[in-house]
């Protein structure tokens, strides 16, 4: 006996999208986190070198289909090009291995396509990520000088040597204000380290400048940090407002939460 199945359509509210009218000029479009690949892009790695040409063409296929307009590429050092202290305690610096040139590849494909990145590092080498190599102490926080310079000796090494001028902005450390972070909320030692290595920067001579982007803060709060996470980015603003070019945020809405609205006014407020 044949069956018959009906269905009953939801009537829903029209999107009218209108393309002459511009509502913000300042829209650079979505983007994606992209960071290269430290335990599966090198011989030696965690995972061995699993990200073969191949591969690399896989993802390339889907940036293809996506279109991203600008890209967050965060690393660690230790995982990219410090590859050790010498006996000075001075970092040992590696441009050109094997784990570089998998950040070549990616930066590649940005120049290439013209998407900004946003560059920039977990936290402080060694201190949260790589325990078991127990040099914790290798670095004192994020004002030590030896840390800040690595960084702006691998940004001069990529804009005025390579000549990645797609790289646009740094991000110091990833949601400074978590107790997950290397900053464990530390607002002061976190502003006095944007502020060093802004400098540092600047005395590099960029070919084509790096700027300080943050807080990269989330809502999330820390008993440990003098601000909450909303505080964050709000003196981010009335403090650092000469020294950051951009600001970001994170967060993390579950869907019932954008579905409600209540993420729409939670944003607006």
């Amino acid at each position: 006996m044949p069956l018959a199945f009906c269905q009953t359509v939801k009537k829903e509210e029209l999107v009218t999208i209108d393309a002459n009218t511009i509502i913000s000029s300042e829209f650079i479009g979505n983007g994606v986190e992209w960071s290269a690949y430290p335990h599966a892009d090198a011989d030696d790695a965690e995972w061995g070198l699993l990200m073969t040409n191949k591969k690399w063409e896989t993802v390339f296929k889907r940036l293809n289909y996506m279109k991203p307009k600008i890209v967050r590429v965060l690393d660690q050092a230790n995982w990219r090009y410090l590859e050790g202290i010498d006996k000075d305690g001075n970092p040992i610096l590696n441009f050109e291995n094997q784990e570089m040139h998998a950040l070549y590849k990616l930066l590649d494909y940005c120049q290439k396509n013209d998407i900004k990145v946003i560059l920039g590092e977990w936290g402080q080498p060694y201190k949260v990520h790589d325990t078991h190599l127990k040099m914790q102490n290798t670095f004192t926080g994020a004002t030590d000088p030896k840390w800040l310079n690595s960084i702006a000796e691998h940004l001069n090494y990529l804009v005025n040597t390579k000549g990645y001028s797609c790289i646009k902005y740094y991000n110091l450390v990833n949601e400074p204000n978590g107790y997950w972070s290397s900053i464990d909320g530390n607002w002061d030692e976190w502003k006095l380290g944007v502020k060093k290595l802004d400098s540092a920067l600047v005395s590099k001579k960029l070919k084509t400048p790096v700027h300080v982007i943050g807080p990269d803060a989330t809502p999330f709060n820390n008993d440990k940090s003098k601000y909450t996470g909303t505080e964050w980015a709000k003196e981010s603003v009335l403090q650092l407002n000469n020294v950051l070019a951009a600001y970001d945020v994170h967060d993390y809405p579950t869907k019932e939460f954008v579905r409600s609205g209540e993420f729409e006014k939670n944003t607006l407020q």
